[in-house]
């Protein structure tokens, strides 16, 4: 049984723990294993420092209430900044 969180961690753990080591690894060290385009790599320093936080979090495998309790910050914050991952990586 899945828990209320605001996104089912299985499809999304993949994606945002590369996405996570990318951020926690600097360009020149970083291997490219899912082929980032330019583009891509470009909307990643769009991220704010709290949502690289949260998204590193992710990538650990935290859930949006765990964010939430170890970052001091409401779930609702949590899941904003979840969308604001989303739309800055995606547009």
């Amino acid at each position: 049984m899945f828990s209320q969180e605001w996104i089912h961690p299985t499809p999304a753990i993949t994606f945002l723990e590369l996405l996570s080591k990318f951020i926690s690894n600097s360009l020149s060290n970083w291997k490219n294993p899912i082929n980032i385009s330019d583009e891509q790599v470009k909307r990643l320093f769009l991220l704010s420092r709290r949502e690289k936080e949260v998204l590193r979090l992710i990538g650990q495998g935290l859930s949006d209430s765990e964010i939430s309790k170890s970052q001091h910050i409401s779930l609702s914050t949590v899941r904003a900044h979840v969308r604001n991952i989303f739309f800055k990586i995606e547009s």
